[in-house]
């Protein structure tokens, strides 16, 4: 028997139980964060076992699950409230169509948008429209759909002491209700250049949307041979491949993707890292285009 299995007697789980109840004050919800903590510290019962007390690691984790959970039930408005009253909004970065600027915000309200109008949800849509008529069977919003226990465990330097973290330990819904629309989809390397490829040969959206989103609106900051459309990075071939590429970069907590599209092989190029090394992201990716376009 396993210093864990020992540890979570009916005793010790009824205890997790008793206490997320007192925090959330319902019965299903308590249940529900007991059920989770037992199913993530199963799953990683190897790097667990390490622990001087289980048990301790159990109560902060059922604490965190369930202050998660009750910030949760406010999270939309208060984080359109926060968009609302934001100070940066009052002065944009640019006229409309003469400028360019990242922002996650505009993912978030789309988000919303998508869950007003069509009175269902982003997953729903992003199955409906996009997974499934693609075959997408392995990619899932990761804030409203249960995602497979076989994931990489995301590293990331949290304390910014230059030591990585496994966040998969962590509240999960903290963390993607963060990202909402704007990176919460997981998914495979696979299925991602399924996409790549699907949605710049046309295959996904209207001729006139993909022309338009393929539209250079500015320049990169700092480049001269990056432009940028719609969501899209549009990479002339004076870049260290040798090769024009379309396509983008995602980062968020412990993972890193890169998704380029090359036009004149009509290949996918995509690499997933689960850490937060960008430098080994940018080599990987460009390693691979390179031996591309030797072919």
């Amino acid at each position: 028997m396993s210093r864990m299995d020992s540890q979570f007697s009916n005793t010790r789980q009824d205890i997790l139980y008793r206490f997320a109840f007192r925090l959330l004050g319902n019965r299903e919800d308590a249940l529900d964060v007991l059920q989770d903590v037992l199913e993530k510290l199963w799953k990683k019962r190897q790097s667990v076992e390490g622990y001087k007390s289980i048990e301790a690691l159990s109560i902060k984790m059922t604490r965190d699950l369930c202050l998660d959970r009750l910030r949760q039930k406010s999270m939309k408005v208060e984080k359109l409230k926060i968009i609302k009253n934001s100070d940066s909004l009052l002065e944009p970065y640019a006229a409309p169509g003469e400028g360019w600027f990242y922002s996650n915000t505009n993912y978030v309200i789309l988000g919303e948008i998508i869950n007003k109008a069509t009175s269902t949800t982003v997953s729903h849509q992003l199955k409906s429209r996009f997974f499934e008529p693609l075959g997408l069977h392995n990619s899932y919003f990761a804030m409203e759909e249960l995602l497979p226990s076989q994931l990489a465990h995301g590293w990331f330097d949290i304390t910014r002491d230059g030591s990585f973290e496994d966040i998969s330990l962590l509240p999960e819904t903290g963390i993607y209700s963060v990202l909402g629309a704007a990176a919460a989809i997981f998914s495979t390397a696979e299925e991602i250049a399924i996409w790549c490829s699907a949605l710049f040969r046309g295959n996904v959206i209207s001729s006139q949307g993909l022309q338009r989103m393929l539209d250079p609106i500015s320049i990169y900051p700092g480049s001269t041979d990056i432009r940028c459309g719609m969501g899209v990075f549009l990479i002339s071939s004076n870049n260290s491949t040798g090769v024009e590429l379309i396509g983008y970069t995602g980062r968020t907590f412990g993972y890193l993707a890169s998704m380029f599209y090359i036009p004149e092989t009509d290949a996918s190029v995509v690499v997933l890292i689960n850490s937060d090394d960008s430098e080994l992201l940018d080599s990987v990716t460009s390693d691979i285009m390179v031996a591309i376009n030797e072919d």
